[in-house]
């Protein structure tokens, strides 16, 4: 369980993250980007327009890619 907390509190040792970063809620963040879209499908597809498609899903990769670790970065 706290494998991944680790790794990114080792990457903030490292000076490669924001040391201000909170390893456990940048974990679980990180995670809830990836999650949320399927898991609230029912609700959030509809109100904002998205189908779980093959394109949908590349979007998101690249999005939160891009927003977790440009955001994170030292």
């Amino acid at each position: 369980g706290e494998i991944l907390p680790a790794l990114v509190g080792a990457e903030i040792g490292a000076g490669k993250l924001r040391a201000d970063l909170d390893p456990t809620l940048a974990v679980l963040s990180l995670i809830a980007m990836c999650v949320f879209p399927f898991v609230g499908h029912a609700i959030g597809g509809p109100v904002f327009g998205y189908e779980l498609d093959e394109a949908f899903c590349e979007r998101l990769i690249a999005h939160t890619q891009r927003l977790f670790f440009e955001g994170t970065q030292a």
